[in-house]
């Protein structure tokens, strides 16, 4: 931990301590469909702010269309680190 003058400390620190180290991060998310050779996009890329690349997938799984999730073995979620 980082202290700055008489009790001062840096933010990003502090607000890990207090959060208890969860602090969330940027990801992009993005759900495709595959048919053969031909590939859908079904949710388009989207900025999800999550606390770990699996809480954002289940973001992205979560705006699937009903109609799509019935072959949910053709789809391909996408997530990237910002």
């Amino acid at each position: 931990m980082k202290y700055y003058g008489v009790g001062i400390m840096d933010n990003t620190e502090l607000f890990h301590r207090i959060s208890g180290g969860n602090m969330k991060k940027l990801f992009w998310t993005a759900v495709l469909y595959h048919k053969g050779k031909k590939t859908t996009l079904v949710v388009p890329p989207e900025t999800v702010l999550a606390a770990s690349e699996e809480k954002a997938k289940t973001a992205a799984i979560k705006d699937i269309p009903s109609s799509f999730k019935e072959r949910f073995d053709r789809l391909e979620v996408v997530v990237r680190p910002f």
